[in-house]
Formats: structure tokens, sequence, C-alpha cells
């Protein structure tokens, strides 16, 4: 594909099919990582050189090696290459970019509300990590439109994401989530559903796990002495 960044990566989406062209975040996306994009960054519109002094591996506040984690962790959990995967909050890509490459090609579909993460997983860390072959799909919504993909999902991640949300948005997400996977595709968090379980079961997602994940490096930190997390579960039955 071809525009202001060259040949390089894969387009972001929308869910009417089309494609962002204009590389700039919301004005009224006060997000957390919108924060930290103006702290960083000034507002500014992505560019090419904001991408390449990797501004965004700083967005989330938590160590890129996380990413890697939480793929051990999935690993462990029985992901398989031929899952369908939908990365909510999929952000700049540092659990994308462990997972895409495991996975078949067309299998993996990121959303996020945030346009400056979203250009910066398109049009650099897949560069990096030669992500483009896998074809992975990338869409900017704000409302959690997983239908607008146009497939069902065997795998469901929802990495501290939710969380941060207000309650109608965590009950909208979950609906819209719910509604696009497959009888006993999982949902894999690493925090407790803030939706509380009645609900998640009543929209057919039952807690199917509940242990931890482990942190090893963070072992000789001082900066991040957390070296577990929570890992919960929850399995889709009934449809």
């Amino acid at each position: 594909m071809q525009d202001a960044y060259g040949e390089i990566g894969v387009q972001v989406e929308r869910p009417d099919g089309s494609v962002v062209t204009d590389f700039r975040s919301s004005p009224d996306m006060r997000s957390t990582v919108q924060k930290a994009e103006d702290e960083l960054i000034g507002g500014e519109p992505v560019d090419l050189d904001s991408l390449l002094d990797e501004r965004h591996r700083r967005f989330y506040g938590g160590p890129w090696i996380l990413g890697v984690y939480y793929y051990d962790q999935l690993l462990a959990r029985g992901l398989k290459p031929t899952d369908h995967v939908l990365d909510v909050g999929c952000g700049v890509g540092r659990v994308g970019a462990q997972v895409i490459p495991y996975l078949e090609a067309d299998r993996y579909c990121g959303l996020d509300a945030h346009l400056w993460s979203l250009v910066a997983f398109a049009r650099y860390e897949t560069v990096i990590h030669r992500l483009a072959a896998k074809r992975p799909r990338l869409m900017l919504t704000s409302t959690f439109q997983v239908a607008a993909f146009g497939r069902t999902f065997d795998a469901v991640f929802d990495f501290s994401v939710t969380r941060g949300l207000q309650m109608e948005q965590v009950r909208l997400a979950y609906r819209n989530i719910a509604a696009c996977m497959n009888e006993g595709g999982r949902v894999f968090l690493s925090a407790e559903s803030k939706l509380p379980v009645e609900e998640m079961e009543a929209l057919g997602l039952r807690r199917s796990y509940v242990g931890e994940a482990r942190y090893p490096l963070f072992e000789h930190s001082k900066k991040w002495p957390r070296t577990t997390s929570p890992w919960h579960e929850f399995t889709r039955v009934g449809r």
C-alpha cells in the first residue's frame, strides 16, 4: 500500500469499511493513553520521526516485556495457531507483536479507540516484527464494533482494557464481544472482570479459570516489584 509513510505496514480500518488516511487522534479522546500522548508529543498528529523515536512504547506506563509474559501465559493456557483472535484495546501491539507470528495468517484482529496507538502498531511495529505477511487487521472504534470484522472468534484478549472504562462501556463491549464468539471460545483477562460474573454468565460467558500470570524479570526490579498478576478466563457457552 502507498501513502505518506510509503509502502510499509498495514492499514487501519474503520467499521464502515473505509481506511484511515488522516493520522490524527480525535481531540475529544481523553483516555489515559491520550494524556500520555499529550505529555510525550504535545498532541501533534502522528509523523514518521515520532514513530522512529518509539514514543508510543511509553504510552502505557508498563514495560514492553509485559507483552512477552502475556504471550507466554496464553501459550500455557492453550492458545492455538488456528485460533481467530480478537485483541480488545490492542494499542501499539505490545501483545499483538508477540502473538501474530505464532498465529496462522488472517487470524488476528485488533481494535482500539486511540488512533495514535493504532498507527504506531500498523506503520511501525508491524514493520519491525515483519507482521504484514500474516495480514493482521486493525480497526479504529470507540464503540466496540466487533461485528464489523465479519468473523467470529476463538480467543479474546482483555488485558486491563475494560477495567478502565465506565460500566456502560464495559457492558457494551461484552455484549458485542459475546455476540461474535464461537462456542468454546475464551476471553482472557489480566485482571478480574469489571462486569460481575452474573452479568457475564447472562451473556453466555462462564468463568472457567482463575490463576496467575508470572513476570520473572520483575523479581530483580526495584521499580516494578510486582512479580505476578491475576489471570481470569471466561468460556463462551450456549450458542
